[in-house]
This record gives C-alpha cells, structure tokens and sequence, in this order.
C-alpha cells in the first residue's frame, strides 16, 4: 500500500506546474520543433498549430489543416507550447490493474482471484487508470519570448 501511495505522489509531482520557458526569439523553430504551440493574440484570437517560420518582425504557424497564417511578433499576448506524452497512460493502467489485482489476491488469498470478478473489477480499474493517465500526459509550458536583434 505504502508502494502504491509513494507511485501516486511521484506522479502528482510530475503533473506540477512549471516555470515558463525562456527562448530566444530567433532560436524558435528549433525549440518549438515538434510541439505544439498556441498563441494568443492582442486582438484575442487564439491560434494553433506547428510553429513553422520566424523572421525579425513576423513569425509563421502551420494549421492541423496544413494552411499557413503569418502574423506581427507585436501581436502576440502570450505562448504556450504543448506537447503529448505516453508515460501517465501506461502508468495509470499498471497501477489500477494491479492495485485491483493486489486486492483481490489479499482478500480471497488466492493467487487466482483474477479468475472471477476480481479479473473483471482490475481491467476495469486498468482501463480508468489509463483515462486518470491521459489527463496527465499533456506536457503544456508558459513560454516568455526573450529579444533578439536581427533574425534574418
């Protein structure tokens, strides 16, 4: 039980918030590469997508639907970068099948209680642990863009 409480902490601690990133305006397409980035803008449209291009005064994004929009660097309100994980999803499974399974060994204390309703009770308890686990799997950064003269 003491396993399965210091497992749930550690993974509280990893969904935590963080600092917001530091870039440096110029280095952006390499910091944002393979993230997704969601910009909000003074006029307060939101948009995302994949951060595609940026020059001293402009930055580009690439849609989901493969459209590109340009927009002026002093549009930009603020800047979060995402990015999908799968780590809180296997977890999250491991833990509600075999905490269930556990249980279900301790009280009929038989290795074989899977056999009956405990096997369905621990996929089930898998099966939420693997939703609990993608509620944790977005890893979302605050970025602060830093001034860099000249990109181009």
């Amino acid at each position: 039980m003491r396993t399965l409480l210091l497992v749930f902490a550690f993974t509280l601690q990893l969904s935590a918030e963080r600092s917001p990133e530091r870039v440096v305006w110029c280095r952006t397409p390499e910091a944002f590469a393979g993230r997704q980035i969601e910009v909000r803008l003074l006029s307060g449209e939101r948009v995302s997508g994949a951060w595609a291009a940026v020059t001293g005064a402009s930055f580009t994004l690439k849609s989901s639907n493969g459209k590109s929009r340009t927009f002026a660097r002093q549009e930009i309100r603020s800047v979060r970068a995402s990015r999908r994980r799968v780590r809180g999803r296997l977890l999250g499974a491991a833990i509600g099948f075999y905490s269930v399974a556990g249980l279900g060994a301790a009280a009929t204390r038989s290795p074989e209680a899977l056999q009956g309703s405990w096997g369905l009770a621990a996929v089930g308890a898998g099966v939420a642990g693997y939703f609990v686990g993608k509620s944790l799997d977005r890893d979302t950064r605050t970025i602060t863009l830093l001034a860099s003269p000249g990109c181009d």
